[in-house]
């Protein structure tokens, strides 16, 4: 029996979240994540050679850094939404060019997660397949069956006894049908709910890049203040030209590809360009 997609267990694996703390040299004064997901390998609309550029630029830089988000495969199946005669890859190639292609920025990699796509193989035949490919290109460590949350540090803050900038996050597939912006955007906030205060939430699943910051209160009980904090929310889109079940379905067409997250190692400052 398949699970729904927003259930906890699925074919009786627990999805958990998994605490990292990411720590860069002190030295680096600019820190970018990208975010990779949805390439939907396998599909007819993946647009291969714009995720090949995107990959060679992040490879340019070791201070670009790559999260795999997931839906890193279309695994259409009999019975699933989509078409399962229009893939243009088996599993097996789609598996082989997965890993053609993120090879170059295999050391730029910090962690990977699968998506709703993905584990419909698991669903199956309890084949993780993201867990394969990270196995292809020995980064099974940075695998996780779930979400991610914990810190990142780097950086020097001049008016802190040049202590690292420390920025907190939390980041998901997501789940959901949400089709129109505000519904997207609703989709993307309610992230927080799972882990709290963070400063930098990460999501993929609804096919467009969007992005807003709240500023809530909280109370800082050791000083006796009430104090602010700016929370960025970003998501990450897929690499699919339009077309196939997008069409049918007539979504609107949405930007495509990854944002770029940049932080600061002087101040903790959060910038998003997409």
């Amino acid at each position: 029996m398949k699970n729904p997609p927003d259930l906890l267990e699925i074919n009786g694996k627990i999805k958990t979240i998994k605490y990292i703390e990411l720590d860069f040299d002190k030295d680096i004064q600019e820190l970018d994540i990208i975010p990779i997901s949805c390439m939907h390998i396998g599909s007819t609309f993946f647009n291969e050679q714009q995720l090949r550029g995107h990959v060679k630029w992040i490879s340019e830089k070791l201070t670009r850094r790559a999260w795999i988000l997931g839906d890193v495969f279309d695994a259409i199946l009999d019975g699933s939404p989509g078409n399962m005669h229009e893939a243009n890859y088996t599993l097996k190639e789609a598996k082989l060019l997965a890993e053609d292609i993120l090879r170059p920025i295999v050391d730029h990699i910090d962690l990977v997660i699968p998506g709703n796509h993905d584990n419909r193989i698991f669903n199956k035949t309890t084949d993780e397949i993201i867990f394969d490919l990270c196995k292809f290109l020995g980064i099974e460590k940075k695998y996780h069956f779930g979400d991610y949350t914990g810190v990142i540090r780097f950086g020097k803050q001049k008016d802190n006894h040049n202590k690292p900038v420390v920025y907190t996050f939390f980041c998901t597939h997501g789940n959901g049908g949400a089709t129109t912006p505000s519904g997207k955007l609703n989709k993307l906030l309610g992230i927080a709910e799972v882990v709290k205060n963070c400063d930098l939430y990460v999501m993929a699943h609804i096919h467009d890049i969007l992005t807003c910051k709240l500023e809530p209160f909280k109370i800082d009980s050791r000083n006796g203040k009430l104090k602010s904090m700016v929370q960025t929310f970003v998501s990450s889109s897929s690499w699919l030209s339009y077309g196939g079940y997008a069409l049918e379905k007539k979504y609107k067409p949405a930007k495509t590809g990854s944002p770029r997250i940049r932080l600061y190692g002087d101040r903790k400052d959060v910038h998003i360009s997409i």
